[in-house]
């Protein structure tokens, strides 16, 4: 009973590894042919995957190994059915083996040539020649910038502070900019102009870009603001003759959508070079789970074959082992094999049939002993009769006495008997009666 729950408990686990095996092959062949065409970092995930997949192809070949190893001592040591079991292995390995091989070999080719596809010479240039026009354009823009700022310095040099204070409002709307501001050369705001109605606090300018005015360098620059977006920057020196050099930055908001726009040009032009970078790898990558994913397959596939086999050969083996029982005159073998197959009707009927046989042979032992019963009875009671007796067969020669029969003959009649070397004088007369009637 406890051997029976252990099979059983074996059986059980092999189908649930198999089950989970043959379910991941299917679940990365479902990640292969649904991102395949595109350009998703579901690839991020593989490894991961791959990892499990690994996992699962060294456990079930460990359990074929173990299976094939049983299935090889068996063979060897002439069991019954091994025969079967392994020309049975042999074609169900065949017959996955070779059909897996050739999808294998034209998976690989689609995939990779998906792959490829992913990186067309027309999408590379129109993807750098969107990033390059975005590029020009806020080069233009910021060129653009760059003069109005050159043309707000020369008129704001000739102005003394009070006049600056109020005359950089109306600079700043002929030029039709976001923001100015002017700087002493130390970064001190001197006086500001926004295009916005609410009060705001000017961009401040950095260290290095102070720096560079002083030394009458422009600064220009495209700029990403965490609050307003993407701006161009202009900062320039202001030389005046009798007073200190002043600093003048302006601003010019990049619109929305223009911005928007670059920045999805650029994110798609960064993400399309990576990619380009990791091809091969990815190549390799989606290979390798491809590889698996038909690896668990044929592993389960030889899995269920060995175990397939096995149970088809066990009948067999049973009714050659009962055959042999039955021949040597044991009629207790019983099918322990319930199954609803050919083969198990034939073991049922097996199973019938020697039980009919265990019930003859018993009705025959208790008629013989039954009867070897009644001669011991009939002996004893034909010794102690005082009558002489005799018993004839059909051709009339002795085949029993009793002792009284000798007795009253007066001679041994043993020789009389078909065992005996000839027949006992007086009984000519008796069987020439016997013939008369």
């Amino acid at each position: 009973m406890k051997l029976t729950h252990i099979k059983n408990l074996k059986k059980k686990t092999l189908s649930v590894i198999v089950t989970v095996s043959l379910c991941f092959g299917f679940y990365l062949l479902y990640l292969l042919s649904t991102q395949i065409t595109t350009t998703s970092d579901v690839f991020n995930e593989l490894p991961i995957l791959l990892g499990v997949g690994v996992g699962l192809i060294v456990v079930l070949m460990i359990l074929v190994g173990a299976q094939v190893l049983v299935t090889i001592r068996r063979y060897r040591a002439g069991v019954f059915g091994s025969k079967l079991t392994v020309r049975l292995i042999l074609v169900f390995v065949m017959v996955s083996v070779v059909p897996g091989a050739v999808m294998y070999g034209i998976s690989v080719q689609f995939l990779a040539g998906s792959i490829e596809s992913w990186f067309d010479v027309r999408v590379d240039s129109a993807l750098e020649g969107g990033l390059n026009l975005g590029r020009a354009n806020l080069e233009n823009g910021l060129g653009e910038l760059q003069r109005k700022a050159d043309s707000m310095a020369v008129s704001l040099s000739y102005q003394n502070a009070a006049t600056q204070v109020a005359s950089i409002d109306s600079l700043r709307d002929q030029a039709a900019i976001s923001e100015a501001t002017l700087l002493t050369t130390r970064g001190a705001v001197v006086a500001s102009s926004n295009s916005g109605a609410d009060s705001f606090i000017p961009l401040a300018p950095t260290k290095s870009m102070l720096r560079q005015a002083q030394l009458q360098q422009s600064y220009a620059g495209i700029e990403e603001n965490g609050e307003v977006g993407l701006l161009l920057r202009v900062v320039v020196p202001i030389n005046h003759l009798e007073q200190e050099m002043q600093i003048l930055q302006v601003t010019q908001l990049v619109p929305e959508r223009l911005a928007r726009d670059a920045a999805m040009v650029q994110e798609a032009y960064r993400d399309y070079q990576e990619l380009s970078l990791s091809r091969y790898g990815l190549q390799r990558l989606y290979t390798l789970a491809l590889t698996l994913s038909l690896g668990l397959a044929l592993l389960c596939v030889v899995l269920m074959a060995v175990m397939f086999s096995n149970r088809l050969s066990a009948p067999l083996g049973f009714l050659a082992a009962g055959t042999r029982a039955v021949a040597q005159g044991d009629f207790s073998q019983r099918a322990p094999i319930s199954r609803g197959d050919e083969l198990g009707f034939l073991t049922e009927s097996f199973s019938v049939m020697t039980g009919q046989l265990s019930e003859a042979k018993e009705t025959a032992e208790k008629h013989e002993a039954a009867l070897t019963q009644g001669n011991a009875y009939l002996s004893s009671i034909l010794e102690t009769l005082s009558a002489g007796v005799l018993t004839f067969d059909e051709r009339l020669s002795l085949r029993a006495y009793n002792p009284s029969a000798e007795e009253i003959l007066g001679q041994s009649l043993e020789s009389a008997l078909p065992s005996g070397a000839s027949n006992a004088d007086g009984l000519e007369a008796m069987r020439a009666l016997i013939r008369a009637g």
